[in-house]
């Protein structure tokens, strides 16, 4: 049996060169000369520091933007271990423009649709690049930020600003960052995070501190705990009960929310469960005596009012478990709640948390698939529907949420529904070693770019299982030829970029033939995400929008570049050269020079 499913799978993979689209363009022959595979050109270290320098001497004339700081910043790290005072001079400069940048323009967003996605602060990437050469500066520089924020935010009037965008979820996502660097430099910018207000990052680093060090975690979280309870809001402590109660989502209705990752093991700690549930109580009576204080008539999906209600009608859910001691006090506090608030606050706090959910369980793709079955309005069932085809990880899932989709009532999301779910179902084929099936899912996507992105994961899993050179030139011959019958998109550079990459270990001259179709795309593209690795798609409906992501390894303009210049640098140069973006042309050029700059440093010849 076990032979003859290889046999199987190995037919499908050979099969595919054929299937998958129109065979490769005739007139091409394979050149009947290749470097051998896995063999890198030699390594020219002096040409590559100075083809860096180079880069970032060309960087400092940009436009001011994040492509420009972004340049410095990797020039900087590639020059460290060669040209340590160089480097920290194009750190310098980069977190000077980049604090600069930010005075000028604030958090910066990107509507797509009804969302808008909040940009990266550059402040804070170059922190996270300097502490990974020196986490001490790191720091240094995070307190100065903190600092400057702090006095700007004085006497300011407070903004309504996404959780994500504050200092203080920055300040948490640098710790979290620089946690397997330097740990009491992380939890030093970490507990500088508690003077603003708690954002999504926070429990996540609770949660990977506690991985490898509990007690370590219990204590940043009493520290946070104090701080928050004293000067804080319950909108901030609703972040701290996902690590207090080991759960995945905050036990309030929050602004901006991401899956937490419980610990495989994690058990709350009693002592934690009983500190945080009298916080949380005593913030409530505090609401609950001057609810006026705490509503809002712009935005009643946010009043505080609303948190505490939700809060409390989660936390007598939670307390017979966990804190049953302390339940009649819960109980008794949401019945106050109830009649100080009104009805507009109930209905709200109602509405997010469905009296038969389970505490634990409000994130899991069960209850997702269970809400939208019993969803009463169409307009909600979509939206739960997009929830849970994000959340699926099974074909079971899949299969599950197809009639689903088909239900959906705006025409719309449910055509990008029904792409999403073949796309996730053909890269779960795929990685199963399932290509024929794989295959007729990715054949049921419209969207030819996203198709195209399919069948690169279809070969690359293939390729996995093959010895046969000849066979995977033909796989990604096959997929070039799909990304070519695409229109020009990012996902369509991105899927060349791939092919070249791969390409790169069994010819040489053919991957640079892609890696030259992909730089012709990129070219009549405006301003392409090509550092990324993974693919947005966007499901939005009446009432509703959410995002997914599909991992793609190996699409960032750099690593394509990187593997494609081990075989042929100078060919890829010239590739590189070709990029009209003077960003992206020297994003390629050190791409280039990474690979040799990445090794050990050589010892200088003696005189």
């Amino acid at each position: 049996m076990r032979l003859a499913h290889r046999g199987r799978r190995f037919a499908a993979a050979a099969w595919l060169a054929f299937a998958l689209l129109s065979p490769p363009r005739a007139g091409w022959a394979a050149p009947t000369q290749k470097p051998a595979a896995g063999t890198d050109a030699p390594c020219d270290e002096q040409r590559a520091v100075a083809l860096v320098r180079q880069q970032a001497e060309e960087a400092k004339s940009f436009e001011a933007s994040a492509g420009q700081i972004g340049v410095l910043v990797r020039a900087a790290d590639l020059l460290w271990p060669r040209d340590e005072e160089a480097a920290r001079g194009l750190f310098s400069a980069a977190f000077d423009l980049a604090t600069k940048y930010y005075r000028q323009r604030g958090d910066e967003r990107q509507v797509d649709g009804r969302i808008a996605i909040v940009m990266p602060d550059q402040r804070f990437e170059v922190m996270r690049a300097v502490g990974r050469r020196d986490s001490a500066w790191a720091r240094r520089l995070a307190e100065q930020t903190a600092e400057d924020s702090a006095r700007e935010a004085e006497g300011a009037k407070p903004a309504a600003a996404l959780p994500t965008q504050g200092v203080g979820d920055k300040l948490v996502h640098l710790a979290y960052d620089l946690l397997d660097v330097d740990r009491p430099a992380a939890l030093a910018v970490a507990r500088n995070s508690f003077r603003h207000p708690a954002g999504l990052h926070l429990p996540i680093l609770f949660y990977k501190l506690a991985e490898t060090d509990r007690a370590a975690a219990d204590q940043l979280f009493r520290d946070a705990l104090a701080a928050y309870s004293a000067a804080g809001t319950t909108h901030d402590l609703s972040y701290l009960s996902i690590y207090a109660y080991g759960l995945s989502e905050p036990v309030a209705r929050v602004r901006a929310w991401t899956h937490a990752e419980v610990p495989t093991g994690f058990k709350p700690d009693p002592a934690l469960v009983e500190q945080f549930t009298r916080a949380l109580l005593a913030r409530a009576e505090v609401v609950i005596r001057t609810p006026d204080q705490f509503s809002s008539d712009t935005d009643p999906n946010q009043w505080e009012t609303t948190q505490v209600y939700s809060a409390l009608l989660q936390l007598e859910r939670i307390a017979q478990e966990r804190a049953p001691h302390l339940r009649e006090r819960i109980a008794e506090a949401r019945a106050r709640a109830g009649s100080a608030f009104g009805e507009g606050p109930r209905v709200a706090a109602e509405g997010y948390l469905n009296p038969g959910d389970t505490v634990g369980r409000l994130d899991t793709f069960e209850k997702m698939a269970e809400s939208a079955e019993s969803a009463a309005t169409p307009q909600r069932r979509d939206g739960q529907t997009a929830n849970a085809i994000h959340a699926a990880r099974t074909l079971e899932h899949l299969a599950r949420l197809e009639q689903l989709a088909g239900k959906v009532s705006d025409p719309q999301a449910r055509r990008q529904l029904v792409n999403w779910l073949y796309a996730r179902r053909a890269q779960l084929l795929a990685r199963d070693g399932l290509f024929d099936e794989a295959r007729r899912a990715a054949d049921r996507v419209e969207e030819l770019d996203l198709r195209s992105v399919l069948y690169f994961e279809i070969a690359r899993e293939a390729i996995k299982r093959l010895e046969d050179k000849t066979r995977a030139r033909e796989l990604l011959d096959a997929v070039a030829a799909a990304a070519n019958s695409a229109p020009n998109t990012a996902i369509k550079a991105r899927t060349q970029l791939g092919v070249a990459h791969l390409l790169a270990n069994f010819d040489a001259l053919r991957s640079l033939e892609v890696l030259d179709a992909a730089v012709k795309t990129v070219n009549t593209l405006d301003n392409p995400d090509l550092a990324t690795s993974f693919v947005l798609q966007r499901i939005e409906g009446k009432g509703f929008s959410t995002y997914g992501a599909l991992n793609v390894p190996g699409f960032r303009l750099d690593n394509s570049f990187r593997e494609a210049g081990a075989r042929d640098f100078e060919g890829a140069l010239i590739s590189a050269r070709k990029l009209s973006d003077r960003v992206l042309r020297a994003t390629a050029v050190m791409g280039l020079a990474s690979r040799c700059l990445e090794q050990p440093a050589q010892p200088k010849p003696q005189p």
